[in-house]
């Protein structure tokens, strides 16, 4: 059964941090009006819309999720973890991917900056993440990548 959250009841939430979350669905949420989020596990979720400008999603672990017209503006994903996973029609702008790690992922329709940061960042057999960004890495790996 999948859980549900979005801007009436996201409130309940309040601290994200170290919490681990099996398919649960967030919808219309302002993930910038919560308190930390950093070392959370999420998997199998879905976010739709929702808002991480600012956010510090530092060791986030993302597992088969889906992230669905979201912003990542000014967002620190250092240390974070994506495997399986999609972001479809989302926003990254001057976001810091150091030492991020994305793996069996997908992009699509999304848009990127090029001010953002990826040092060490490894990128495995992830789609439609555009290589210009991925020559800035110190460590990379292309996998499938058109």
């Amino acid at each position: 059964m999948l859980n549900l959250y979005n801007k009436s009841n996201v409130t309940e939430l309040k601290v994200l941090t170290g919490k681990t979350f099996q398919n649960v669905e967030f919808t219309d949420i302002d993930f910038t009006l919560l308190k930390g989020m950093m070392r959370a596990e999420f998997n199998d979720c879905r976010f739709k819309n929702c808002n991480f400008e600012r956010k510090k999603l530092k060791d986030l672990k993302v597992y088969n999720s889906l992230f669905d017209s979201c912003a990542f503006i000014n967002t620190d994903l250092l240390g974070s973890c994506f495997d399986r996973t999609v972001f479809k029609n989302c926003q990254f702008e001057r976001s810091n991917w150091n030492r991020t790690e994305v793996l069996n992922s997908e992009f699509v329709d999304c848009k990127f900056s090029y001010d953002s940061g990826f040092h060490y960042a490894i990128f495995t057999n992830v789609l439609g993440f555009p290589e210009r960004y991925l020559k800035r890495t110190g460590k990379m790996d292309l996998g499938q990548i058109c």
